[in-house]
C-alpha cells in the first residue's frame, strides 16, 4: 500500500478499504498502510450506501473467483466506475473504458496501474452515458427479450418430426 502512496503521491487521493478481514491481515494491512488509506472493518450498512457511493470515484473490487457481483452491480448503479479482475462474469457488467477497469490478475502490478489510469482521467469521469446504457442492457425487458430469442433459436420446428 505504500507503493499505491508513492506512485499516487501522498495526499491526492483516499483509499476506503470496507468489509470484515481476518483480525491478524488487518493488523498486517494497517501496518503497511499510510495516512491516505482508511480502513473500515465491517459491512457498509444499506442504509448509507448512498452516502458512501456519492463520495467513491472508483470501486476497486479484488476478487479471487467470482460469479456474480452484487458489489459491482451496485457501484455501476450508483454511476461509479470499477477496477476489478478480468475474470468470471466481469466483462459482463464492465466494458472496458465505459464502466471501467478490467485487469490481469496475473500481471505483476496490474491492479495499481489500473488504480493510476483510474486516477489520470480524474475525479470527475462522466459515467452516466454509460451506467445507462449498463441499465438498460440489464432491465427486465431487455433480459425478456434475449431470453424470447434464445428460447425461439433453441426450439425445434413443430412440422421437423
Amino acid at each position: 500500500m505504500n507503493r499505491i502512496t508513492q506512485q499516487i503521491g501522498e495526499g491526492k487521493a483516499k483509499l476506503l478499504i470496507a468489509g470484515p478481514a481476518d483480525p491478524t491481515y488487518l493488523t498486517e494491512l494497517q501496518e503497511l498502510a499510510g495516512p491516505d488509506v482508511i480502513f473500515w472493518d465491517q459491512f457498509i450498512q444499506h442504509t448509507l450506501i448512498p452516502n458512501v457511493m456519492s463520495q467513491c470515484d472508483t470501486s476497486v473490487c479484488e476478487f479471487r473467483d467470482i460469479w456474480g457481483s452484487g458489489s459491482v452491480v451496485l457501484a455501476l448503479s450508483f454511476g461509479v466506475p470499477v477496477i476489478a479482475p478480468n475474470i468470471g462474469c466481469l466483462s459482463d457488467y464492465v466494458t472496458e473504458g465505459e464502466q471501467g477497469i478490467l485487469f490481469d490478475r496475473n500481471q505483476k502490478d496490474a491492479l495499481l496501474n489500473a488504480m493510476l489510469q483510474m486516477l489520470k482521467r480524474g475525479r470527475n469521469t462522466d459515467t452516466s452515458n454509460s451506467t445507462q446504457a449498463f441499465n438498460q442492457r440489464l432491465a427486465p425487458e431487455q433480459i425478456a427479450k434475449q431470453l424470447a430469442t434464445i428460447y425461439t433459436k433453441t426450439m425445434v420446428p413443430k412440422n421437423s418430426f
